[in-house]
Formats: C-alpha cells, structure tokens, sequence
C-alpha cells in the first residue's frame, strides 16, 4: 500500500498498489480466479476507503501552543500556526512519521528579565503558586503510566524525573535563585527524561484513546522544537496549558483533571514509585504549627493547649497530647529518652526490613545505618521547645522535618505531613522506608554481590543518596576516590562509628547542645 496524506482534509490515506495472497506459513500462494474477484471487488476496496482523521492532534496543536506562550509572543505563535501544514509520511520500522511544518516570522530577542534579588514577596508566591501547577501536572503525567509493565530501569526514571525537579525548586526558593524561565526549563527537561517511555506505553499499545496520545506528544514535541529555536518565542507554562496537556491524557470516563497540589498521600503514585501501600497513620496527626504550654500549668505537660484554638473534645486527642509530651528532652532524662527513641527507630527498622525479601546479613547493618541517619538529621529529636510553646523540629530552611528529617515537597503524596510532623512513630517508620528504598533500589543492585560486604561504604553511599538524593551514588563514590568527603559525609561517619560501637552516650554532645 502506497500511505499519503490528503492535505486538505488532513486524512491519513492508504492505496493499495499490488495484493499478494498469502497462506498460513506466510508464503505466496494461489486462489481461484472467482476468490481473487471477490477479493480485488471487496477487500482491496474496503482497505482503500480506511482513512485516519488528524484533524484532532492538529486543532488540539493550535489551541495549545497559544496558551503555553507569553502575552507579548501568542499573537506571533497564533499566526504561524495559521501556516501549519503536512510534509510528506516517513515510514520507518518502527513507526510511520509524519512532520507538521509551519512559517515563523523573525521575533526581536526580549529583554532580560529582573534578576531573583529584585523578585517581590508577592512575586516568589506567584512563582511557587505557579511551580505548584507544573509539579501537580508531571505527577498527573507519570501516573498516566500506572498499570503499565514498567521495567525497574523505568521506575527509577520516574522517581528520579520527579525528585529532582523537587528537590531544584527548594533549592531555588530557599536561595532566591530562579527566574521566569525555571518552570518552563523544568518542562523541557523532564520531557526529555520522559518521552520515550510515554510513548513506548501509551502511544504503542491498542487504546480508544491514540489520537488524544498523539495530540499531546504532538504539542509537547512542538512547545520542545519551538524552546530550541531560542528565547525570542516567549514560551512559558501556564496552568492553561498544562490543563489542556492533561486533558490529552485523561482516561475515557475519567473526571476531568484539576491539577490541584495536594498533599493528602497518593496511594497511585507510591505504587507507581515502588513504595507500596501507605505508611500506617494511627497516631497523632495535627494541622498545627505549634503547642502552647500554659503558664499557670503546675507542670508544662500536666495540659496543652492547641494553637490556633481548635476543640480537642474528640476523645482520644488528649492521649496523643500525652504521647507527643513524652517524647520532649528534658535535660534531665537523657538515659531514659535515648532509649525510648532507640526502640522507636529499632521498631521502625524491623517493621520496614519484614516488608522486603533480602538477605540476612544486612539486616543489623541496615538498622544500624537507621539509627545513625537520625542521630545525623536530628539527634534523635522530634519535637523542641521555645517561648513556652512544643514545634515540631524544623531544620535550618523550614523544608524537612522531626526525627528523620523527611522533606515535605520532595515527598509530597508519599506521605502524610501532619503525621510526619507530629507522630514521632510514623515519622521514624517513612525515613527507614526512604533508606530501604535507596539501599535496595540503588546500593545493592549497583554494588553488586559482594562478599564480604563493605557495609561500611554501603552505608555511606545510602546516607549521601538519602541526604542529597539518588545522584549522589555516583558522586559519592568519586568524593571517596580523590579522598575528598563533603562535611555531612564525615559528620555521618562519625555518628555510624558511634552505632557501630554502642556509643549512644555521646548523643549527649548534641542533645545537651540544643
């Protein structure tokens, strides 16, 4: 069959030039002459009259790209997609390709935007509002891949593409360091990181909904093409656009998506990462910043009070009150709250180890390497107190949080903020999970089999990864081989030897310090 496109109907067309019977071995064979008729009557013409109608991904072209460009661009953009039009069909071996070419007129280079020192409040709200859209919008794109059979190579790409997309904007608000084009540069990278698995999963299988896949490769592909040609087309994310994007990959029946940045725990994208079922939340579990201690109370935990005011006569709040209190160092009661927060993160250790398949021997290390990793991130601490009020432990840019120090934008949907802030359990129980994660998903399988083990280095390597993310493997190891350690590094040193040796008495520096 000759495959061409009718450009005035935008019809993908098939003609069929010669027919070749075939028999079951896939070789030529003959047919009686009366058979041959009916087939050459009815069959050959039937296949003549099939027709693809790519009317849809090209509309769905022109709608987007408008609302992914600047005010000062769209009239520009709008008029050159006035021009779009088919080039002739490429068949490859994998697929047929078809390109859109259209006219872009010269646009005059815009002029440089303030830098993030002249950036208002209320202009770093804008931007984080706006970042807020775009991260809700690549979790919506990642999950268009749940039920898929994603290989772990896959998995890990997904995990990756999303903490490090996290883990740059915190960077960049807690710095000040971004400019208009932070959102946008985000897009265009996680694209790349992305496109290939999309379409191997969703455009390469049967579906009813192919042509909404290709309108969306089809417009991202184009915003892609238009970002290299330089920044005079003035293109940005809006949350328009990125709504009309994951309309595209909506399922038939399903509610249109709000793109709303929640983080109420996506049991959807934990399954997709490799998590598994949330975290187990019976505990407390506040949406407060704080906890008054009263002044005329007789002894600072005999009561609390919840600020804002907040009616706690539900029954049970007053024990969680009670359960929060006891987990306050004192100054007093060191032998006694090392050891409960030792058997809170033993428990945790245990309970995440009983979750995976692994080999023995790495059971102590991996509770050992738990334990230092919290003596680390907040010497065993997750609530302090000041000014007659119990917080939650914060670390120094208000981003990570109690015991395990567990980031709340990095792991947005993962887990349950109010539980990680104030159940000192849960909180113990998402950092050992976030430790086996990186030790099973990355250490061991990139390590290999060793034997014996080098726990030591394995333990390093997992706390870079867990302090700094899953990049850090490969720098970690290059930090080892030129003898050139970041200060967390050898801080982390010096806490796991402590373990190792059962020093916990010498969490007292540090405790006693605060």
């Amino acid at each position: 069959q000759k495959i061409w496109v009718d450009k005035t109907t935008r019809q993908l067309r098939f003609t069929t030039v010669s027919s070749q019977i075939l028999n079951q071995e896939e070789q030529p064979t003959k047919i009686g002459n009366k058979f041959m008729e009916v087939i050459k009557n009815t069959v050959i013409p039937f296949f003549n009259e099939l027709s693809i109608n790519l009317d849809f991904p090209v509309e769905e072209l022109k709608t987007i790209l408008p609302l992914l460009a600047t005010p000062e661009t769209r009239f520009a953009i709008e008029k050159a997609l006035n021009t779009l039009r088919f080039d002739e069909v490429r068949i490859d071996k994998d697929a047929l390709r078809l390109s859109l070419l259209m006219e872009m007129e010269f646009l005059p280079q815009p002029q440089i935007p303030k830098t993030s020192e002249e950036l208002s409040p209320h202009e770093i709200e804008v931007f984080a509002r706006s970042w807020e859209t775009w991260d809700s919008f690549l979790v919506y794109q990642l999950e268009s891949l749940l039920e898929k059979p994603l290989t772990e190579s896959d998995q890990l790409n997904l995990f990756e593409t999303l903490y490090e997309t996290r883990q740059k904007f915190i960077q960049a608000l807690t710095e000040k360091n971004f400019d208009r084009n932070f959102i946008r540069e985000q897009f265009i990278w996680a694209w790349q990181r992305l496109a290939g698995t999309l379409r191997t999963y969703l455009a390469a299988q049967p579906s009813s909904s192919l042509l909404r896949y290709l309108a969306f490769f089809t417009a991202t592909d184009a915003f892609s093409v238009l970002d290299q040609l330089g920044p005079q087309f003035g293109l940005e994310v809006s949350r328009e656009g990125l709504l009309r994007l994951a309309h595209l990959l909506a399922k038939e029946g399903e509610e249109e998506p709000l793109l709303e940045y929640s983080y109420a725990v996506d049991p959807k994208l934990r399954t997709l990462l490799g998590l598994g079922a949330p975290l187990d939340e019976t505990g407390p579990a506040f949406d407060l910043l704080e906890i008054e201690i009263p002044e005329t109370s007789p002894s600072p935990f005999s009561f609390l009070k919840l600020l804002p005011s907040v009616a706690f006569a539900t029954e049970g709040k007053a024990d969680y009150l009670s359960e929060i209190a006891q987990w306050l160092f004192t100054g007093k009661n060191l032998p006694v709250y090392i050891n409960q927060v030792k058997q809170v993160l033993e428990q945790a250790a245990e309970e995440t180890w009983a979750k995976n398949t692994r080999e023995e021997r790495y059971k102590d290390f991996y509770s050992n390497l738990v334990l230092a990793t919290a003596w680390q991130e907040s010497c065993w601490r997750q609530f302090v107190t000041a000014n007659g009020k119990i917080h939650y432990l914060l670390s120094y840019n208000q981003t990570s949080i109690g015991l395990m120090q567990i980031n709340e934008r990095v792991w947005r949907g993962l887990y349950r903020p109010e539980s990680l802030r104030w159940n000192i359990h849960y909180n113990a129980r998402a950092g050992s999970e976030i430790l086996d994660y990186y030790l099973r998903k990355y250490a061991l399988k990139k390590m290999g089999d060793q034997n014996p083990v080098d726990f030591d280095l394995l333990a390093r390597l997992v706390y870079a990864m867990y302090n700094g993310g899953p990049g850090e493997f490969n720098k970690f190891l290059k930090r080892k081989a030129a003898n050139s350690f970041y200060k967390s590094d050898m801080l982390f040193w010096e806490k796991y030897s402590c373990v190792k040796s059962g020093q916990f008495e010498e969490l007292s520096q540090c405790l006693l310090e605060k």
